[in-house]
């Protein structure tokens, strides 16, 4: 939301399909501006709060996250229908190098990951955030991923906040994507959820973060 925030501010159109960024060269440098410095600043500043001791990094740091660019593809948007999408400079994830990461856990400081990567050729590219944390938790064979969201968790009907899943499976989270359950920013979430468990991670939560 911060980057909607800014990118409007700036007059740039915010652009999603199915729930993810499209980036253009111009909200990719609003992102860089943002994640790697304001954002990773306060996700610091607020760990110190809590005596934790942490480090802004970014994905393309110290190349923990290796990337290529997004081709465009044709996709099934939120109305249904088959569109073509280019979704600009956004990277899908190749590997994670856990080197940075470990040094800085084994020390006790908590590292901060903006969701940016890097290419084989030094090209800065946008991730989408629940993605990448998705596949950190596989490199570093952590024993539950958390995503936050702006509600409960995962909705069986996006309307009623009451219907909130539990516990689910991914064969249960299979059916509910094929009735059309999830929309916008909980389908790259229930793909994140699915990469998790599917790469060995062998629990994850969806909360609100405002609780």
């Amino acid at each position: 939301p911060q980057l909607d925030a800014l990118t409007e501010q700036l007059g740039m159109e915010v652009e999603r399909v199915a729930g993810r960024r499209i980036t253009s060269p111009e909200v990719l440098d609003a992102a860089k501006m943002l994640f790697r410095g304001q954002l990773s600043l306060d996700f610091v500043s607020a760990l110190k709060a809590q005596d934790e001791t942490a480090v802004g990094l970014s994905g393309a740091d110290g190349s923990i996250v290796r990337a290529v660019k997004r081709p465009a593809a044709i996709i099934e948007d939120d109305a249904g229908e088959m569109v073509q999408v280019d979704f600009g400079e956004v990277g899908d994830i190749c590997s994670v190098d856990t080197t940075v990461l470990m040094k800085n856990l084994e020390a006790g400081v908590i590292p901060v990951v903006s969701p940016l990567a890097m290419d084989d050729e030094g090209s800065i590219l946008n991730c989408n955030a629940d993605t990448l944390a998705a596949e950190l938790a596989i490199a570093l064979d952590a024993a539950k991923l958390i995503l936050m969201s702006n509600i409960p968790g995962i909705l069986t009907d996006v309307n009623d906040p009451t219907s909130i899943l539990h516990f689910t499976d991914l064969k249960e989270l299979a059916e509910l994507e094929e009735k059309g359950a999830f929309s916008r920013g909980m389908r790259p979430k229930v793909a994140s959820v699915r990469l998790a468990l599917e790469g060995g991670v062998p629990r994850t939560h969806v909360i609100d973060s405002g609780r």
